[in-house]
């Protein structure tokens, strides 16, 4: 807030210029690694996995405790996007079980951008409540703007379109859609960083023909890895005793494996239990 003092009107404010500034935790992103024959290094792949998992859990907070204390807001955005990496290198291990050259994919998920908008003379950046609609209380920190140049929206977009959908839920956060259904509202359960849906969680439709969901790992809001899908299957049978045709539903379920948005194979239909 704006300090006037009407008894000294010498005092002077100086107005600046709207900026913003991405800031980074301690380590940075994390790196991934590349084998040229994985089958030869599986051992060293699995190591490497591991030490890459832990280095996101200590990517919390800055390098000095002095940042920390001047940007308070952003550790909570740090610790959702640590977790984020976490879940993104679990996502990657399956590759070092592979043969020939394999690249463990980089995590470059974290950001927090600071906005300053006036500076007092000899004082600090003024630091503000996040205009978007996070539900965060947090002043000034927040995820990066990732949401902005995600593209198309599927506002607008017709049925089946390949689209990035705005998260019922999460306002402002955004999943992709391989089969855009206007009339299905998506919901996650998950975290949000840079305005797309990431690491660990659940995704619900629900539509006027009933709701189905799938759970499993998101990278910078698009399916990666094993994802279980549970929905209810229409059934018809005839009544013995009646001869009438009864309509029901039959709880099935799917297993798709991902590759940052792209199935790469998918199981017969199971029952739950088989999932």
């Amino acid at each position: 807030m704006l300090r006037i003092c009407a008894a000294l009107a010498a005092a002077v404010l100086v107005p600046g210029m709207a900026s913003a500034k991405e800031l980074k935790p301690k380590f940075g992103d994390i790196d991934g690694v590349y084998y040229t024959d994985v089958a030869e290094n599986r051992e060293a792949c699995r190591q490497a996995v591991q030490r890459k998992i832990y280095l996101c859990s200590q990517n919390t907070g800055f390098v000095s405790n002095t940042e920390d204390r001047k940007y308070p807001g952003c550790l909570p955005i740090f610790r959702r996007q640590a977790g984020a990496c976490a879940d993104h290198f679990r996502s990657e291990a399956h590759k070092c079980q592979g043969s020939g050259s394999v690249r463990i994919a980089d995590f470059t998920g974290f950001s927090c951008t600071v906005t300053a908008t006036v500076v007092e003379e000899g004082g600090e950046p003024e630091r503000r409540e996040p205009e978007g609609r996070t539900g965060s209380r947090e002043p000034a920190q927040r995820d990066a703007g990732a949401a902005a140049h995600l593209s198309p929206k599927c506002a607008g977009m017709p049925r089946k379109a390949k689209c990035w959908v705005e998260l019922a839920n999460k306002p402002g956060c955004y999943a992709h859609a391989r089969s855009y259904s206007p009339r299905t509202k998506w919901t996650w359960s998950g975290a949000c960083a840079g305005g797309v849906a990431v690491g660990q969680g659940t995704i619900v439709w629900t539509s006027p023909r009933g709701s189905s969901n799938t759970t499993g790992i998101l990278v910078r809001g698009k399916r990666h890895g094993r994802w279980v899908y549970h929905f209810n299957s229409p059934t018809l049978r005839t009544d013995k005793r009646t001869g009438k045709k009864i309509w029901g539903k039959m709880p099935l379920c799917l297993i798709r494996q991902w590759n940052r948005g792209k199935i790469l194979s998918a199981s017969k239909y199971l029952l739950p239990k088989d999932c």
